[in-house]
């Protein structure tokens, strides 16, 4: 199957879902990538330009607008960065989008989706289900997922017992700092962290009943000796991930499975995460590929004895691994074919 996919070259940034995603693509189609920092990209083309760069003439299948081909900009009235580009003009082209970050412009992602005449929307989103009328075109929902070849790091011995990093985004969420209420020292609640600039843990900052375990608390806007950020990168970002016994995550904005539930799967750390009413998509399972909390206090037991009992670890996190292959990029695009019955 012949695709052009528009989208911006990010393949050596750190932009792992987009990266990923466009990758799974590649490797399922035969693709052209069209957008800025692609060759023969000029701002000027119209879709009879591309199409003509493309080689593939009237042997084209499809278009894939890529999860970062859209203008984010809130300043700017509509999504869409290449208004020349005018995906109507094809009648027999079948055209999907992926659609990004639907909690922010959701009213111009459904205009540019309007405007291009678009067949399927593909979101994370569980509720996108219910957009059909407003799109006017079908959906999918396509969860997020994990690169394989990227988290493969397993150590044997985990360096720390519980560990968060990342933003408590207290504007819409309450769990994430509630959780950080429980376990801090109230004094030391305005910290960003526990641990202090060259590495190492800082003193009374948790509350006493933690002192012999391990935590890891670091939240956005923590940095080290350097003036950076303490969140390892790329290679480094999945050895990080693996070190953990468990972690903590919670939904993201808009009511998100988010890509972190998945990295730790496949790193081998337990995810420990608020009891939600769906299960995350009916992807968790408490006391079998997770661990869930319905208070912070309960915490307590789950750090200081469920986190212990190595059997116990060891069960959840394998459990939790041997399902990750069912959420792979790959896997969701071999769902995607199937929808199109390719």
């Amino acid at each position: 199957m012949n695709v052009i996919v528009l989208a911006k070259n990010i393949f050596n940034s750190a932009g792992y879902y987009h990266s990923d995603l466009l990758d799974a693509i590649s490797r399922e189609f035969n693709v052209y990538f069209y957008g800025p920092n692609f060759p023969l990209y000029n701002k000027h083309d119209n879709i009879n330009d591309v199409i003509s760069k493309s080689s593939f003439g009237n042997k084209l299948d499809a278009i894939i607008v890529g999860t970062n081909w859209d203008n984010d900009d809130l300043h700017e009235t509509t999504v869409d960065p290449h208004p020349n580009i005018n995906l109507k003009e094809l009648k027999s082209i079948y055209k999907i989008y992926f659609i990004n970050k639907e909690y922010k412009k959701l009213k111009q992602r459904f205009e540019y989706i309007k405007n291009n005449n678009i067949d399927l929307v593909c979101s994370v989103v569980k509720e996108s289900k219910n957009w059909q009328i407003q799109v006017d075109c079908n959906t999918l929902h396509m969860p997020f997922a994990v690169n394989l070849s990227r988290f493969k790091y397993h150590k044997k011995e985990k360096k720390y017992d519980f560990g968060f990093t990342g933003s408590l985004h207290k504007s819409y969420i309450n769990t994430r700092y509630s959780v950080k209420s429980w376990i801090f020292n109230n004094r030391y609640l305005n910290k960003k962290s526990n641990i202090n600039i060259f590495g190492f843990k800082k003193k009374n900052i948790l509350s006493p009943k933690y002192d012999n375990v391990n935590i890891y608390w670091d939240e956005f806007g923590s940095k080290n000796i350097f003036g950076r950020s303490r969140l390892p990168k790329n290679n480094g970002y999945a050895k990080f991930l693996s070190s953990f016994k468990g972690f903590l995550n919670t939904k993201s904005a808009f009511n998100i499975v988010n890509t972190r539930f998945y990295e730790l799967m496949a790193s081998k750390s337990i995810i420990i995460c608020p009891r939600d009413a769906d299960n995350y998509d009916d992807l968790l399972k408490d006391g079998v590929n997770c661990i869930f909390f319905d208070k912070p206090s309960d915490l307590d037991e789950i750090i200081l004895s469920k986190l212990q009992d190595e059997e116990y670890v060891d069960r959840i996190k394998n459990h939790a691994y041997s399902k990750i292959l069912e959420h792979t990029y790959d896997a969701r695009i071999k769902k995607l074919k199937k929808y199109l019955s390719i």
